[in-house]
C-alpha cells in the first residue's frame, strides 16, 4: 500500500529539446488542479426513447487552464521565460514533476502574468495562468 505523498519538492518547468535544458520556474508556492481534463457530455437520446431516461456519449475533453503563483524574482530565468511567453503568445510545453519522480507534461499558452496585489509587510508575489492545448502525457514514478 503506498503513502500519501507530500508536495514539498514538486517542481515546474517549460520544457526543451533536451531534457538537461529544461528551464524550471523558480520559487512557485502553488500549481493550481492539473489532471487529464473534463470531457464534454454529448445527448444522443432518441425520441422513442420509452423509459423516460436521457443518453450521453463522452466528448471531447479539455483541460482547462492552470493558474500558478510564486514569489517574485527577477533573476529567476523560468519566471523570465514566462514573462516573454505572455508577450509572445507562444505555445510551450510544461512539466510538473512531483516528488515521488511521476510527472505530468501538456502543452500551453501563457495566458496571463500579473504581479499580485502588494500590501504592507508582505512578499512581492505573481500569478500565472497557463491555457492548455491537447493531451497530456503522463508517467508513473519510477520504481
Amino acid at each position: 500500500m503506498h503513502q500519501a505523498v507530500l508536495s514539498d519538492g514538486t517542481k515546474l518547468a517549460i520544457v526543451k529539446e533536451s531534457p538537461a535544458a529544461n528551464v524550471e520556474i523558480g520559487k512557485i508556492s502553488s500549481i493550481g488542479e492539473i489532471g487529464f481534463g473534463e470531457a464534454e457530455e454529448i445527448d444522443v437520446t432518441p425520441l422513442n426513447t420509452g423509459d423516460g431516461y436521457r443518453k450521453y456519449i463522452q466528448g471531447l475533453k479539455d483541460l482547462g487552464t492552470i493558474s500558478i503563483s510564486g514569489f517574485h524574482d527577477a533573476d529567476d530565468e523560468g519566471q523570465t521565460e514566462l514573462r516573454a511567453l505572455v508577450a509572445s503568445g507562444a505555445e510551450a510545453k510544461f512539466q510538473v514533476t512531483f516528488p515521488d519522480e511521476s510527472s505530468i507534461t501538456f502543452a500551453g499558452f501563457v495566458k496571463k502574468y500579473n504581479f499580485a496585489e502588494t500590501s504592507v509587510n508582505a512578499a512581492l508575489s505573481f500569478s500565472v495562468d497557463i491555457r492548455c492545448t491537447g493531451k497530456p502525457t503522463y508517467a508513473e514514478p519510477s520504481a
